[in-house]
């Protein structure tokens, strides 16, 4: 899954700091078991030698008690 496609037009070179990147993609899914993080830097406008730096990485996993799916009360059909 992709959560962070290239800013068009972007040509600063302070990157992102500090920004979360926020997906409900696995919402009602059990969450236990081993998660694993995976980062690749995909180059821009077939820009070569386009690096980056990842100093750190949190992954907050949140929830809740009772299932948020029960009886179809959150499911939102794409038309």
């Amino acid at each position: 899954m992709e959560l962070l496609q290239p800013r068009r037009n972007d040509d600063s070179t302070d990157g992102l700091q500090e920004w979360p990147l926020v997906s409900v993609a696995h919402w009602g899914e059990n969450p236990r078991g081993r998660w694993k993080f995976e980062a690749y830097s995909k180059s821009h406008n077939n820009v070569k030698d386009a690096r980056g730096l990842l100093t750190a990485v949190t992954l907050t996993v949140q929830g809740t008690k009772d299932d948020p799916l029960k009886d179809n009360a959150f499911i939102l059909k794409h038309k």
